[in-house]
């Protein structure tokens, strides 16, 4: 039990280390949306590939200590199984989403689009008090087919959101008119969000 806890602390330091980074590489790309200096960019797109390598570690550590406690299967083992997990795994597919669409296409303004919903899908854990502690799976989950299944669940998700930052970004560079409805939806939409989000805090 106490090497369990050690690990714990461990992969809740990552985690911490993780959304620190990706919420500095929010600000630092919505300063580089705004300025357009290459040498921010790039620091921006530093800050997101610590903060990815740190969250991989971080998964890594959280599988083993799952190994160890449940004392089942590695594929049985894999820490997708609560709402935490989940969230940081989602997290995680759409960092590496957007890694190789920044790195495939050159352009780091989408960055600004994308750091805040994983930022926030971070912070989310902490405002709400998910619980990160580690239980045994129920038998409905004690399954090899849970990996396959979470995997190709939150590789859509994460593309899903990757699409609606794209969109996002599309709608405000392209809009002429602050009057116009798509504007004016998605102003309030995001109101709304960032609201409720707040109010669940």
């Amino acid at each position: 039990p106490r090497k369990g806890e050690n690990n714990s602390m461990d992969s809740s330091t990552l985690f911490g280390i993780a959304t620190m980074a990706y919420i500095l590489a929010m600000i630092i790309y919505i300063v580089y949306l705004a300025f357009k200096k290459p040498q921010i960019g790039i620091v921006a797109t530093t800050l997101t590939v610590i903060g990815f390598v740190t969250q991989t570690f971080a998964i890594l550590f959280r599988w083993k200590e799952f190994y160890e406690v449940g004392r089942m299967g590695i594929l049985r083992a894999a820490p997708f199984t609560n709402l935490y997990e989940s969230l940081v795994f989602f997290v995680w597919c759409l960092i590496l989403g957007y890694l190789i669409i920044e790195f495939k296409y050159k352009n780091r303004s989408f960055g600004a689009f994308i750091t805040p919903i994983a930022g926030l899908a971070l912070a989310f854990i902490d405002l709400t008090g998910v619980d990160k502690d580690i239980h045994p799976l129920v038998p409905a989950l004690q399954s090899n087919w849970l990996l396959a299944h979470v995997v190709m669940s939150f590789i859509a998700y994460s593309t899903f959101a990757l699409a609606f930052g794209t969109a996002l970004m599309y709608l405000i560079l392209k809009t002429e008119k602050r009057t116009e409805p798509s504007y004016i939806f998605w102003t309030v939409t995001m109101g709304i969000f960032i609201v409720v989000l707040g109010a669940m805090g």
